[in-house]
C-alpha cells in the first residue's frame, strides 16, 4: 500500500544542522533503500522515529511522491521516538556533544514528567537518572555528565569535544569558586591606608563619556591600556586564561582612541608624561593622533618583556611567539624623568595566578612606571580601568589616582581583588 511521502514528518531533530544527503540519494537511486524507515502513526500521519535522512533523501533528492509499507517503511508504534534518535545518529554521523545532551535531556524529563520525579525514601516509584541510563543502555555516571553539559550549554556552545565540554565547564566552576572564596577573604581582610578614598574616584563609564567632564590641567601622569583593535582574543589570548572574548573591534576602538586622545592632552598638567599601550601595527597611527592633538612623542616604544611566557602565535612553524607588549609615551610640554637614565624595555612575569581580567598586568611593572614618570603625590589618571591594576600601583607608590571603566563587573572585581591584595 502506497502513502504519500508529505504524510511522513520528523517530530523532533536535535541536530542544530541538517547533513547534506547527496551521496546517500545517488546510492539509493543505484541499489535502491536498503534499510526501511521506521515510523509510528499518529493523528497528522506518520512520525518517523528512525530514517530521517532516508527520508530527506527520497523526498528532497530523489522527488519521491510515495513511500509503501513493508518496503520503504515500517510502523512500530511501541519504539521510544527519542531513544530511537539517539541510537540512530549515534551510531552513524555522530552528533555534536551539545546535540547530544539535549536529546538525553529531553528522555529524562520525558520519563520524570511521565512517571514523576524520584525522591530518595520516598514510596513513590518516580524517574531518576539510573532509570534513563536503563533506558538509552549507557552508565548513571554517563547521563550525569551530559545533563551537567545540557544546563551549561552557554558555556560550551562554542566547544567541539564532549571533554572539551567538561574541562569548559570545571574551569567555570573553579573561577565561580575563588571568586567566591576572594569575596569572602576581601570582607575579612584587615588593610592600612584609606582604600575607600581611590574606590571612590572609579567611575562606571566609557573613556569617551568619562574624560569631557574632567576639568583642563587636572592630572600628572596618564597610563592607560585601551582594547588593541585587532581582533585579540581570536589571535592572541591564551585559553588557559582567557574563556571571555575580548571586545575590540578595530574601527570602533580607533574611534573611541581618536575621540578621547584631545581629552587626555587637555586634562594633562604642562611637562607630565602619558603612557599608552598599543598593538606594535598601531603604534604610528596612534603616535600620529596624538601629535595631531598637541603631544610630543618618542619614536621608540617603551616595552613590556614577559618574563618566562614562550609568547603568543597562531604561525609557530613560520614566526616567532611575541613576548613583548608595546606602549607609546608621550608628553606634553618638556618634562624631566624621575628616575633618569633608564632603558625603554621593562621585564616583568605576567599574572599567571589569581588573574581577574584578560589584559591584566602586573602591579609590580606599573609601579615602576609610576615611579619613573610621577613623583609621590601626584594625580594619576586610568581611562581603561580593567583590573584596577593602576589603582593598586599608585596605593602602593602613594600617588593619587582618578579612573574609568565601563564594566561594572570588572570594578566590582577589582575592588574585591584589591582587599584581598593590600589584606595579604
Amino acid at each position: 500500500m502506497a502513502t504519500p511521502i508529505e504524510k511522513f514528518y520528523v517530530g523532533s531533530d536535535f541536530r542544530v544542522e541538517e547533513s547534506d544527503v547527496t551521496e546517500l540519494g545517488v546510492s539509493i537511486r543505484s541499489v535502491g533503500l536498503l534499510q526501511s524507515i521506521l515510523v509510528r502513526e499518529t493523528d497528522d500521519g506518520y512520525e518517523v522515529l528512525a530514517g530521517r535522512r532516508r527520508l530527506r533523501a527520497m523526498r528532497d533528492f530523489l522527488n519521491w511522491m510515495e513511500l509503501e509499507e513493508g518496503k520503504h517503511f515500517i510502523v512500530n508504534p511501541t519504539v521510544d521516538a527519542l531513544v530511537a534518535q539517539l541510537e540512530e545518529n549515534d551510531h552513524r554521523e555522530n552528533f555534536t556533544p551539545q546535540e547530544k545532551a539535549a536529546l538525553i535531556h529531553s528522555i529524562h524529563s520525558e520519563g520524570i514528567e511521565r512517571y514523576g520525579l524520584a525522591v530518595k525514601g520516598s514510596v513513590t516509584d518516580g524517574w531518576s537518572i539510573d532509570k534513563t541510563a536503563v533506558k538509552i543502555g549507557r552508565d548513571k555516571s554517563y547521563v550525569s555528565r551530559m545533563l551537567l553539559i545540557y544546563d551549561n550549554l552557554h558555556l560550551v556552545r562554542d566547544c567541539y569535544g564532549f571533554n572539551d565540554c567538561l574541562n569548559k565547564i570545571k574551569r567555570e566552576k573553579e573561577n565561580y569558586a575563588l571568586n567566591e572564596i576572594r569575596h569572602t577573604k576581601a570582607k575579612k581582610a584587615k588593610y592600612t591606608g584609606n582604600i575607600a578614598e581611590y574606590f571612590n574616584n572609579i567611575t562606571v563609564a566609557s573613556a569617551e563619556d568619562f574624560l569631557p567632564t574632567l576639568q583642563d590641567d587636572l592630572v600628572d601622569f596618564i597610563f592607560t591600556d585601551p582594547p588593541f583593535a585587532i581582533d585579540y582574543a581570536n589571535k592572541y589570548l591564551d585559553t588557559d586564561y582567557y574563556d571571555i572574548p575580548y571586545e575590540d573591534d578595530p574601527e570602533s576602538i580607533l574611534n573611541v582612541i581618536k575621540t578621547i586622545i584631545p581629552h587626555l592632552y587637555r586634562v594633562l598638567k604642562l611637562n607630565k608624561y602619558m603612557v599608552m599601550w598599543c598593538d606594535f601595527n598601531l603604534f604610528t597611527k596612534l603616535r600620529g593622533f596624538m601629535e595631531d592633538a598637541g603631544f610630543r612623542t618618542s619614536a621608540i616604544p617603551v616595552e613590556w618583556i614577559k618574563i618566562g611566557t614562550a609568547g603568543k602565535t597562531k604561525q609557530p612553524h613560520l614566526k616567532l611567539g611575541s613576548a613583548t607588549q608595546y606602549a607609546i609615551l608621550a608628553w606634553k610640554g618638556d618634562p624631566e624623568l624621575t628616575i633618569k637614565g633608564r632603558a625603554n624595555y621593562f621585564p616583568y612575569e605576567i599574572v599567571r595566578k589569581n588573574r581577574i581580567h584578560q589584559a591584566q598586568m602586573p602591579e609590580a611593572l606599573v609601579e615602576d612606571f609610576m615611579n619613573t614618570f610621577s613623583h609621590e603625590g601626584d594625580l594619576v589618571l586610568d581611562c581603561f580601568a580593567g583590573s584596577l591594576v593602576s589603582l593598586r600601583a599608585a596605593f602602593k607608590t602613594k600617588r593619587k589616582w582618578i579612573g574609568c571603566e565601563k564594566q561594572f563587573g570588572n570594578v566590582e572585581d577589582g575592588k574585591t581583588y584589591t582587599k584581598e591584595w593590600i589584606g595579604d
